[in-house]
This record gives C-alpha cells, structure tokens and sequence, in this order.
C-alpha cells in the first residue's frame, strides 16, 4: 500500500518548467548536432568541389605560362627597325601576330609539360609549380586544351598572313619536336631553341609584309644562341644533380656554356 501510495503521488506532482526547458534545450542540441554532422558529411565535400572550381581558372593560365610571353616581343621587332609603326594597319598586324605567337608559345609548352611530367614530379621546383606534374591539371585536360588552342591560332594566323600562318606552323611543329626528343641532343637543343626566337621575327616581318634582312636575321640567331646558352648554365648551377632531370646537360659544363656565350655575344656584334 505505501509503494503505491507513492506512486501516486509522484504521478500526480507537477513538472517543474526548469526541468521542460532543461528538456527542450536537449532536444535542440542534439537537433544541432545532427544538422552539423550532415553539414560535415555533404556541404563540406560540396564547398571544397566549389573551391577547386574556383581555382581551375588560375590553374590554367598557370598552365600557358603568361610569365613567358616577354619572349615574344621579338615579333615586334621588324615593326620598330623597318620604321612601320608609322602605319596603323602595320601596328594592329604586328600586335595581333604577337598575340597569336604568345598562344603558341603557350601551346608549345603545355606540350612539352606533357612530355615532361614524370621528370618535372622528381624535380624539387617544377613538381610544385608545373600543374600537370603537380597533379592539379590532368594530361586528358592539357590536351584538349591544346587540341582547342591551335586550330585557334592556325586560323587567326591565316587572317593576319598567309606567310605568318607559316612561320607559326613551323614554329609550332618545332617545338613539339623539341618536346618529343631534341632537347636531347647536345648542341641541336641550343640552335633549336634559337631556331624558335627566328621564327618570332620571320613570321613578324611576314604579318607587316617586310623583308627579314640578313643582318637582322643573324643577329637574332646570336642573341638567341646567347640565350640558349645562358639558360642552360643556369640550369647547371640551379642543382648538383641537374643532370638527372634534363639528359642533355650531361653533355654540358659551365664552362663550355660560358664559351657559347662569348662567342654569341660577339658575333651580335660584329
């Protein structure tokens, strides 16, 4: 009787509002809870798929180098030493042949990070900046890239100049050899290289209708032979183990480099 007593006393004794809010707040928490690991669960993987897609863009001029279209400001130069900058139609087709080479040359090297992705993952810098290496931009990605930029060029190129759409099929075609195997071979690696800045000034003088005179042509092969030169001894003395990256600097020292560079320099000029 008295356990029942009690019973019925504490099915009839009030529940206090604390111990409903006390209730309510646990209810809500655990609410809370729930919410934050679906949030974890989905809305995170979301947002990082949204970042990358954010960041695909700078991947990809990453990619085209812009930092190296300096380079392309030999195209430039039978504008300024045939005096044509005088012309307007001569200015718009030497801007627009130095916009379509800086696509080349942005082609050329998406192809050759293809090429050199396996070599540019064991280097200690180009492992990290190279995305094709780094694994930020696939191979399948690179080359439907490339495979969309230089029919492009091919195209614009042929509105400039039928000349220049040759000069940069040759320079593209160039490259890619480059790419493939000549930057292998000692010496051909360099006049290629050099081969390449020729190229830029032929297919400038081609879009503004000049001659490309014999001078300008051999001081050209000089300074790029320079160049070339210049570029490899830096990547001999870049690391102790260069070598291992780049085959063809087995076959050079900084002293021949130097020697290369001497002789370049004076026959610009002589």
């Amino acid at each position: 009787m008295l356990t029942a007593s009690r019973r019925s006393r504490a099915m009839s004794t009030p529940v206090s509002g604390s111990a409903v809010n006390s209730g309510s707040r646990e209810i809500t928490a655990g609410i809370v809870i729930r919410r934050l690991r679906r949030w974890d669960a989905d809305d995170i993987c979301a947002l990082s798929a949204s970042s990358a897609d954010k960041l695909a863009p700078v991947k990809a001029i990453r990619l085209l180098r812009p930092a190296q279209w300096l380079k392309n400001g030999f195209v430039i130069a039978p504008l300024i030493f045939s005096r044509s900058f005088v012309s307007p139609s001569a200015v718009a087709h030497s801007l627009a042949a130095f916009a379509i080479f800086c696509g080349a040359a942005s082609a050329g090297y998406i192809i050759n990070d293809i090429f050199d992705r396996e070599s540019d993952r064991a280097h200690p810098i180009k492992r990290l900046r190279r995305p094709i290496a780094s694994g930020e931009i696939s191979v399948r990605t690179a080359v439907t890239i490339v495979a969309i930029l230089i029919p492009i060029l091919l195209v614009a190129a042929w509105f400039v100049a039928p000349k220049f759409l040759l000069a940069v099929a040759l320079y593209l075609g160039l490259t890619t050899a480059y790419s493939i195997h000549l930057k292998t071979m000692p010496i051909i690696d360099l006049f290629v290289i050099a081969c390449g800045f020729v190229l830029r000034v032929w297919g400038g003088a081609a879009a503004i209708d000049v001659v490309l005179s014999v001078f300008m042509f051999i001081t050209t092969l000089s300074l790029a032979l320079y160049l070339a030169a210049t570029k490899r001894r830096q990547e001999l003395l870049s690391t102790a183990t260069a070598s291992d990256f780049r085959s063809v600097l087995q076959h050079y020292t900084v002293k021949l480099m130097d020697d290369y560079s001497e002789i370049a320099v004076v026959a610009t000029f002589v």
